[in-house]
């Protein structure tokens, strides 16, 4: 994904990435919260929860 959509030479996989990130953040606004980006909810890290039987994430779970 970060060469098909790189514009910039030598442009850091964090640049990227922050950029799509930020597009689906302003999509997500516009699409459910009628552009307020403070109404969805901010998430610091990702959880997984083992109790759920039908998560299968290789390398992550087992």
């Amino acid at each position: 994904m970060a060469t098909k959509y790189s514009t910039v030479a030598n442009e850091p996989i964090e640049d990227i990435l922050d950029r799509t990130h930020n597009g689906q953040i302003a999509a997500l606004s516009t699409d459910f919260c009628s552009g307020s980006q403070s109404a969805i909810p901010v998430v610091e890290h990702l959880v997984v929860d083992r109790s759920l039987p039908w998560i299968t994430l290789r390398g992550l779970t087992d």
